[in-house]
Parts: structure tokens; C-alpha cells; sequence
């Protein structure tokens, strides 16, 4: 970490506004208490406000009792109990076959690795997710080609593909973009995928589940509902309160 972010969070920290810590005995959803004050808490990543919801409460209180608090093996080897059941049902929301992971990060992480091949070329978009970002710095540890792309420049993204010989180039990109809040240029991309074959997309949609699309699916899949060369990454925890 370079110095100048140490010192803007050290700002932060004394100012109260970065690395506090709840100190409430019982939470609502709604409040936090930082410092011996009661606030509301606009900090919340849940969009929804599911994480009180008793019949979720219920729920993973019944599945401790029967599984445990984990289930420590690598799926390569053996899943927990409830998975398949899981994947099955949020297979209902997004319309595909579904894969369930621990969080969004450990799945760009697991999945990314396998997905690009040797000599394919890996675009990403310069305001992707964090989680993307160290998903491309694992590719390149592996000697993959990533180059970044202007925020949503679909000319941009056109340029560097007409200028590459991969077999297959990879654009990481989020649906809805966390830290400035605008949306991926989907009719652009579209056109982009229907004009090369080699175009792969893969759209981290973590902050458009359960207020956009069908069933919650977000704008990825609403768009692209079953384009083979789309692959969609998805959270429960932003809206379903579930992590």
C-alpha cells in the first residue's frame, strides 16, 4: 500500500468515518452505535434490510443445527449437504446453471484462472470491482495478457481487439459500477459480441441483484439471459442478505 493511502486512512480513522467498530449487543438493521452515539447506518452494503428478516434468521439457525457452523473440505473433493439444494433453487433466479461460492471474490478468483486460456487476452475495465482487479493480478501471476480499457469505452475496447490475434479475448467488467454508481453500456457491448466471435464477457453484476431483473437476476442476465459467451458473477449479499 502506498503511503499517501495510509495516510488518508489514518484521516479517515480519526475523523471517524473509516475502520470503526459497532459497538451494539443486539443489532436492528436500521441503527449502529460508533463512539457512544446511536446513528443510522448509511455505511449498510444491504439493500434491502433482509438481514433481520426472521424467516432467514430461522433459516440458518436450522441449518447450523443440522450441518454445523462449516462444512471444512474443498468442493474438488466434497460439498456441504445443502448445495446442490441451493444451487437448484437460485438456478430459479437466474435462469441458468448456477454455482454457489463462499463470496463474489473467491468465485472471479476460482473461476477466472480456468476460463482463460494461455494465450487469450484479458480486458478490464479501469473502475471494475476491487475483486476483479486482484482476479486480473492473479491471471497475470499466471503469465496471462491484461491490458486495462476507459471506463464503459466501448471504441476503446473495439481498438485494442482489432489489434490483438487472441483466440479469445475476455472483457471484466461490473453491471453496475460500485463507486460511481453508473451502468456497463450494454447495447454497446451487445453489439461488440455480435460483431466478433472471440468476445468473452464477463460481468460482475454483484450490485444490481434483487432491484434489477426478473426474479431479482440483475441487468446481466436480463440482458443476456442465455448467451453462451456471457458469464455473469452474482451476490446474495447486497440485496438477500445473505453472506
Amino acid at each position: 500500500m502506498r503511503s499517501h493511502d495510509l495516510s488518508t486512512i489514518q484521516v479517515g480513522h480519526d475523523l471517524g468515518l473509516l475502520q470503526q467498530v459497532a459497538e451494539d449487543t443486539q443489532l436492528s438493521g436500521r441503527e449502529i452505535t460508533l463512539r457512544g452515539r446511536k446513528l443510522l447506518n448509511f455505511a449498510s452494503c444491504s439493500y434491502l434490510g433482509l438481514e433481520m428478516e426472521p424467516a432467514l434468521i430461522e433459516g440458518a439457525v436450522t441449518a447450523t443445527r443440522a450441518f454445523g457452523t462449516q462444512f471444512s473440505a474443498s468442493r474438488a473433493f466434497v460439498s456441504a449437504p445443502p448445495y446442490r439444494h441451493a444451487e437448484a433453487l437460485l438456478g430459479n433466479i437466474t435462469g441458468r446453471p448456477t454455482l454457489l461460492v463462499p463470496s463474489t471474490s473467491l468465485g472471479h478468483q476460482a473461476a477466472l484462472p480456468v476460463l482463460v486460456g494461455p494465450n487469450d487476452l484479458v480486458l478490464i475495465d479501469v473502475q471494475a470491482h476491487a475483486s476483479l482487479r486482484v482476479a486480473a493480478e492473479l491471471l497475470k501471476g499466471k503469465g496471462r495478457n491484461v491490458q486495462t480499457v476507459s471506463h464503459s469505452d466501448a471504441r476503446h475496447i473495439a481498438r485494442k481487439m482489432r489489434a490483438s490475434d487472441a483466440p479469445r479475448i475476455w472483457l471484466l467488467i461490473d453491471g453496475v459500477y460500485s463507486m460511481i454508481g453508473d451502468v456497463a453500456p450494454f447495447d454497446d457491448l451487445d453489439a461488440l459480441l455480435r460483431k466478433d466471435p472471440r468476445l468473452m464477457l464477463y460481468v460482475d453484476d454483484a450490485h444490481a441483484v434483487s432491484w434489477q431483473g426478473q426474479n431479482g437476476k440483475g441487468l446481466a442476465l436480463e440482458k443476456w439471459p442465455d448467451h453462451p459467451r456471457v458469464i455473469v458473477a452474482l451476490s446474495l449479499n447486497k440485496g438477500f442478505a445473505c453472506a
